[in-house]
C-alpha cells in the first residue's frame, strides 16, 4: 500500500446490496436492508455530501488496509483478520479489494464511477442529443452521397455528349460549285518632301535652315544652402522612468484538493497539496535614458545653379521617291482554270504582291453546305460540279478530313 500522504482526510462512501438495497453505508460489512455481506466485487463510491471520519479507532480501521476477499463465499471481510466471519475459511493476504487512485485538478476534478454514473443519470437528454447529431451525420452523408452521384453522372453525361459530337460518320456529298480568286497589289512612286538632320541615300537637298537639336545644360552662378535639410540629430534631454512594471515575490501558499484514493474498504482518502501563491510588488528602481531631437544645421554648403540652353544645327529640306499602295486588281470564276489579272501599269507603278484563294462548297441531302478554302491544288483542279463524294462529318458540322469525290 502506498504510503499516505500527511496532508489528507478520510471521507466515509458508499455501496450497493446486489439483492436492491442500494447506498450502504461503507463502514457497514453487512447490507442493512437484507444482511447479505458485502461481496468481492463491490463497487465503493463517493457521494457528494460524504462525511469525514473523525474517530481515530474509524481512522485507524480506514487505514488498515483494503477488504480482503473470502476465497470460500467471496465475502468482504475488515483488514486485520485472518479467517472468514461468514464461513470460518482462512484467508489469503494476496486477495483484497482493489486500491484505486482518481487524479484530478482542481478546475476538473476526476470522480470515482458510481458518482460519474449519478451525473449522466441526471442529465438523460443527452444519448438523445447524441442520437440526434447521429441522425443529423447520417442525413448529411445521404445528401453528400446523392450529390456525389448527381454530379458524377453530369459529368459522364458531359463526356458522352462531347464523344457523341466529335465521333464522325460517313456521309455523302455533291460538289455544288467549285471557285477561284487571284489579286494583285499595285504600288505607286512618288516625289515627296521631307525634312532630316542628315539627306538619305536617293534625296536631292532644297534647302536647310537652322533648327534646335538638342538642349545643355550650363553654370550660371552659385548658392548657398543647408548642408543637410533635416538638421543635425543631438541630444536634447534625459527622460527618467521605472524600470520594471513590478516583481513578482511569493507571498503565501495555496491548499487544494488534488486527488482521491478508494482504499478499498468503503473509506476514499481525500487528499491535498500546496502551491505557492504570487503577488506583484511596484518596482522601486529608477531608469533613466537619453533623448534626441534634431537641431537646424549650422554649416552651409554651395550647389551650383544651372540652366538649359539650346544647341543649334543645320535641318536639311529635300524632295525623295517614296512607294504607296496604290490599288487592287482581281479576277476570279467558278472554274479550275486560275488566271492572274493583267494589271495596266504606267512607267511608276509596279507590283507589290499577288495572292490566290481556292474554294470548293460541297452540299449534303439535307441540303447543308460545306467549304474547303485552300485545298491542295491537284486536289481542288481535279473537282467539277456535281461529283459524288465520300467524307467523315462529325455532328457538330465539321469535315474530318478532304472528301474523296469520284
Amino acid at each position: 500500500m502506498a504510503e499516505e500522504p500527511e496532508d489528507s482526510e478520510i471521507l466515509v462512501g458508499k455501496w450497493d446490496c446486489p439483492y436492491g438495497h442500494p447506498g450502504q453505508d461503507g463502514e457497514a460489512m453487512k447490507c442493512a436492508g437484507c444482511g447479505a455481506p458485502r461481496p468481492d466485487n463491490v463497487e465503493f463510491y463517493l457521494p457528494s455530501d460524504a462525511r469525514v471520519v473523525t474517530d481515530p479507532k474509524a481512522t485507524a480501521a480506514a487505514k488498515a488496509g483494503s477488504d480482503l476477499i473470502c476465497d470460500s463465499c467471496g465475502s468482504s471481510v475488515a483488514a486485520g483478520q485472518t479467517a472468514c466471519p461468514q464461513c470460518s475459511a482462512p484467508l489469503d493476504e494476496s486477495r483484497r479489494q482493489k486500491v484505486t487512485e482518481y487524479t484530478r485538478r482542481e478546475d476538473a476534478p476526476s470522480e470515482s464511477p458510481r458518482a460519474l454514473r449519478q451525473r449522466e443519470e441526471e442529465a438523460p437528454r443527452r444519448p438523445a442529443v447524441r442520437a440526434t447529431n447521429d441522425a443529423e451525420l447520417n442525413r448529411i452523408g445521404r445528401a453528400m452521397t446523392t450529390h456525389t452521384i448527381l454530379l458524377a453522372l453530369l459529368v459522364i453525361g458531359a463526356m458522352a455528349g462531347i464523344w457523341w459530337l466529335m465521333t464522325p460518320h460517313q456521309v455523302t456529298l455533291t460538289v455544288a460549285n467549285v471557285s477561284w480568286e487571284r489579286t494583285v497589289s499595285i504600288e505607286e512612286e512618288r516625289t515627296v518632301k521631307e525634312e532630316g538632320w542628315v539627306v538619305p541615300a536617293g534625296g536631292r537637298e532644297t534647302g536647310s535652315y537652322s533648327a534646335i537639336h538638342h538642349y545643355n545644360s550650363r553654370k550660371v552662378g552659385e548658392r548657398s544652402v543647408r548642408c543637410h535639410s533635416q538638421g543635425d540629430r543631438e541630444k536634447v534631454g534625459v527622460r527618467h522612468f521605472r524600470c520594471h512594471s513590478g516583481h513578482r515575490i511569493q507571498t503565501g501558499t495555496r491548499r487544494y484538493a488534488c486527488g482521491t484514493t478508494n482504499l478499498g474498504n468503503g473509506r476514499f482518502r481525500q487528499n491535498y497539496c500546496s502551491e505557492p501563491t504570487y503577488s506583484t510588488l511596484p518596482c522601486t528602481h529608477d531608469c533613466q535614458e537619453d533623448q534626441y531631437g534634431y537641431v537646424a544645421c549650422k554649416h552651409h554648403c554651395t550647389e551650383d545653379i544651372m540652366e538649359p540652353y539650346p544647341v543649334y544645327a543645320e535641318k536639311h529640306k529635300y524632295d525623295i521617291e517614296r512607294w504607296f499602295d496604290l490599288r487592287v486588281d482581281r479576277a476570279g470564276a467558278f472554274d479550275t482554270d486560275p488566271k492572274w489579272p493583267v494589271p495596266d501599269l504606267s512607267p511608276r507603278q509596279r507590283v507589290k504582291a499577288r495572292s490566290e484563294t481556292r474554294k470548293v462548297t460541297f452540299t449534303d441531302s439535307k441540303g447543308n453546305a460545306y467549304q474547303l478554302v485552300d485545298p491542295p491544288p491537284d486536289y481542288w483542279s481535279a473537282l467539277r460540279k456535281g461529283m459524288s463524294c465520300n467524307a467523315l462529318r462529325r455532328r457538330i458540322g465539321t469535315l474530318v478530313d478532304n472528301p474523296v469525290c469520284h
